[in-house]
C-alpha cells in the first residue's frame, strides 16, 4: 500500500501533466513510481532530463540496464528489479537469464562482467573503491566519459530505488523476487 500520495494527472501542474504525456507516449503507461515522483515538479523533471541525457550517452540502453538492475538489486528495490526485468525484456536489451544475472552481478561477456564488477564495488564501499577497481575498469575498454555515465546511471537508478522503498508503489510490473 502506497505510503506517499499519487499525482493524478488531471489535477497535476501542466508542467506535470506534459511529462506524463511524453513518459506515457514513451512507455505507453505512466507508472506508479512516476506518480510518486511527481510530487516533486522539478525532481520528476530533473529525473527524465538526466534518463534521456544518459540514454544519448556511449553506454547504450543495454550497459545502462545492466547497472540499473544490479543496482536495483542491491537497494533491495522490488519495484525497479520488476520494471527494469520487463523493459529490459520488451525492448528486447536483455533476455530473462540475463537480467536474473545482472542482479547477481554476473555477465556471460568477460566487458560486462567488469562492468557489473566495477558496479559492485562502488556500490559496496559507498564510491570508496580501490585503484585496482577502477584499473579493472578501464582494462575493459571503459574511458572517463563512461565511468562518469556508469555513475550517472547508478545515482539514477538509486534515486528511483529510494523513491519506490519509502513510497511503496503499487506493483503494476509482473512481479519478480529479491534474490
Amino acid at each position: 500500500m502506497p505510503r506517499i500520495n499519487y499525482v493524478d494527472g488531471a489535477q497535476a501542474s501542466s508542467l506535470v501533466r506534459n511529462l506524463f504525456a511524453k513518459v506515457e507516449k514513451t512507455l505507453g503507461m505512466i507508472p506508479n513510481m512516476f506518480r510518486h515522483l511527481a510530487n516533486s515538479t522539478m525532481g520528476f523533471d530533473g529525473f527524465l532530463k538526466l534518463k534521456a541525457s544518459l540514454a544519448g550517452g556511449k553506454l547504450g540502453g543495454r550497459l545502462q540496464m545492466l547497472i540499473t538492475l544490479a543496482t536495483s538489486e542491491f537497494n533491495g528495490c522490488r519495484y525497479c528489479v520488476a520494471a527494469n526485468t520487463k523493459m529490459g525484456q520488451d525492448n528486447d536489451l536483455l533476455t530473462a537469464q540475463e537480467c536474473l544475472d545482472a542482479r547477481r552481478f554476473e555477465a556471460a561477456d568477460p566487458r560486462e562482467t567488469a562492468l557489473l564488477k566495477f558496479v559492485q564495488r562502488v556500490l559496496e564501499t559507498s564510491g570508496q573503491i580501490a585503484s585496482v577497481d577502477l584499473k579493472s575498469l578501464r582494462n575493459n575498454g571503459f574511458g572517463d566519459e563512461e565511468t562518469m555515465e556508469i555513475l550517472g546511471t547508478m545515482a539514477l537508478a538509486t534515486y528511483t530505488n529510494y523513491v519506490s522503498n519509502v513510497a511503496h508503489p503499487d506493483l503494476d510490473f509482473p512481479p519478480v523476487p529479491i534474490l
